[in-house]
């Protein structure tokens, strides 16, 4: 079978240990989430060959059909989001959505999903312009709600509008891509609304796969949850990179070189996951606005990632269900990717401080990591050929 449930365990620790492909590629080292739909499917299963593992895809499929189709029939816009979650961003039921995300223009959760899928269904990546605009009167101090102005900018070449974007990510005091939002509130949907006792009892003789003794009826919406939010779609940050850093092509006036810094400063001390403090850092590494505390800062959310990544390294012992149970709701309790995997090494007895002689591998300021700003920096023409 099992390739359903182990693909779902798999998702659910990859994106825990931040060990998914790296994304985007410029923020070095920056984890993303684990890749995959939001409907949870992972190909299609021979039946012939693997008749039990064909039976619970099937009962998966049926199951988030009609969950689907109940919260889409709710009163509540936050049903028919965290819906369109479940689905995919291609459904029909999410292209509904943006008809009737008026009902709950105040709810940023609700107008961050819109906006997201928006995202994730245009080839060119402007998103929603209605749920953009409520996301920047509702949460006008979030640099991720900026970013998506600053990606609507670069898609129209409008230098004025990247500026514009660029000041009000500069003045923002926080990031947040409500990934542990959307967690806590699929994971309150999955435990009212559980699959039928046959996936469990299906899932349960599957004894032989590696981790499937992990999914049970209390952790089911804990891994259901972290795998959809694991598809959830990230701001095009790589529209960030090229505002800010210095090329041989172009050179970032002094005020974008500022609004760039301060950016960076925020969300490398103050983005809620990996991903934001990872970029954060590299911003400040090619503004040059970096200074020692930025160093050791680096340094100790980077022996704080390797430690925690140490703990799902085995794939062969996947996360227990207290396990996982207790890391998401760390997650959900924190809304902080580094907070919660701080605290789960603080339950394994591991020490949450790198010591004096720790070699930081992946530090954002690497000497390599400069020598490659300062390449960038240099025609093509006037680079030196690689040595034999």
């Amino acid at each position: 079978m099992r390739k359903r449930v182990f693909s779902l365990l798999v998702s659910g620790a990859s994106l825990l240990a931040g060990t998914g492909e790296l994304s985007p590629a410029w923020a070095e080292g920056a984890p993303s989430a684990a890749t995959g739909d939001a409907a949870g499917q992972t190909g299609q299963t021979d039946p012939a060959a693997d008749p039990e593992s064909a039976r619970l895809n099937e009962i998966d499929k049926t199951y988030r059909a009609k969950l689907a189709q109940t919260l889409g029939a709710s009163a509540d816009p936050r049903d028919w989001a965290l819906a369109s979650l479940i689905t995919g961003a291609q459904t029909e039921l999410a292209r509904s959505l943006h008809t009737r995300a008026a009902d709950a223009p105040g709810d940023a959760l609700v107008q961050w999903i819109v906006l997201s899928q928006s995202s994730a269904r245009s080839a060119s990546a402007v998103a929603d312009a209605d749920a953009l605009t409520r996301l920047q009167a509702i949460e006008a101090g979030n640099a991720s709600v900026w970013m998506y102005a600053l990606m609507r900018a670069a898609q129209l070449h409008d230098a004025g509008a990247i500026d514009e974007a660029m000041r009000h990510m500069a003045a923002s005091t926080y990031t947040d891509e409500h990934w542990y939002d959307a967690q806590k509130a699929l994971i309150e949907v999955f435990k009212r609304n559980p699959p039928p006792d046959e996936y469990f009892a299906l899932a349960s003789s599957a004894q032989s796969t590696p981790g499937t003794e992990s999914l049970t009826r209390e952790s089911w919406p804990y891994f259901a949850s972290v795998a959809i939010v694991a598809a959830m779609p990230l701001p095009a940050y790589q529209s960030l990179a090229n505002a800010c850093k210095p090329r041989a092509d172009f050179q970032p006036g002094a005020a974008r070189i500022g609004d760039c810094a301060k950016t960076g400063r925020t969300m490398a001390a103050k983005g809620n996951t990996l991903v934001a403090n990872r970029i954060g850092f590299t911003l400040l590494r090619v503004t040059h606005a970096y200074n020692d505390d930025d160093v050791r800062l680096a340094r100790a959310q980077d022996w704080i990632w390797e430690k925690s990544i140490g703990l799902y390294a085995d794939t062969s012992r996947l996360p227990s269900a207290a396990k996982l149970i207790a890391r998401v709701d760390d997650q959900n309790a924190t809304g902080n990717e580094l907070e919660a995997m701080r605290r789960e090494l603080v339950r394994e007895g591991l020490p949450t401080e790198p010591p004096a002689d720790w070699i930081d591998t992946r530090s954002p300021f690497s000497a390599e990591r400069l020598r490659a700003d300062e390449t960038a920096l240099t025609p093509k023409s006037n680079r030196a050929p690689p040595a034999p």
